[in-house]
């Protein structure tokens, strides 16, 4: 088979960043200003370039391992200053000043966007089989990212090897919000996807 033949074929989408006053200033609940708005935009263009020179490589790679399909041609992610994390619905990405640190985020809302545009492949959390029984006393929210975790570390480390580090560690969010209850479930995850394996992992959250 001709593999670059075939990633040319595969139906990948396109990623496109975009800023909302409205969208801040709900999130906020105080009037933008002009400053930050501008601030925004710089921000929007930059990532955006950042992000077109790794998105077809980083979104085949997601499509190859998972076995999934992307369903849309066009994703819109919304930046934020005021979002209190990045979240998959609407896909909203948290402004940072480190590029990568918001590609990394970036790359695990987008397993989300991918699981749940093919959730009738995918065994839940909910149903206590598999590797969901082993860990059923652990907090949904970690056993829901046991794939996500999974997905995001094997697809980081395809395509960046021996560099995969600069971007694996913003994932471990924990190191950097230590304090954060919410990071202790992430952190719980990637400990047991660690020790199970990603591929591991996958086998038993992908039907």
């Amino acid at each position: 088979m001709d593999c670059a033949g075939s990633e040319n074929k595969m139906k990948i989408p396109k990623v496109i960043f975009y800023y909302s006053t409205i969208y801040d200033e709900v999130l906020s609940g105080k009037p933008n200003n002009y400053k930050r708005t501008e601030n925004a935009y710089k921000a929007q263009r930059k990532f955006q370039k950042y992000w077109d020179n790794k998105e077809r490589k980083i979104l085949t790679t997601m499509s190859k391992i998972s076995g999934f399909k992307w369903h849309s041609e066009k994703i819109v992610c919304y930046l934020s200053y005021f979002a209190p994390f990045s979240y998959s619905a609407p896909l909203t990405l948290k402004i940072r000043d480190r590029k990568g640190f918001m590609f990394t985020l970036l790359v695990h809302e987008l397993c989300h966007v991918l699981y749940v545009s093919n959730k009738k492949k995918m065994i839940s959390p909910k149903t206590k089989k598999g590797i969901y029984k082993k860990y059923s006393k652990e907090r949904f929210n970690t056993l829901l990212h046991l794939s996500v975790e999974a997905l995001l570390k094997l697809t980081i480390e395809k395509v960046f090897k021996k560099d995969a580090e600069k971007y694996l560690k913003y994932e471990r969010t924990w190191e950097f919000f230590p304090k954060t209850k919410r990071g202790l479930t992430y952190k719980r995850s990637w400990e047991i996807m660690v020790k199970e394996g990603p591929e591991n992992i996958l086998k038993e959250a992908i039907k």
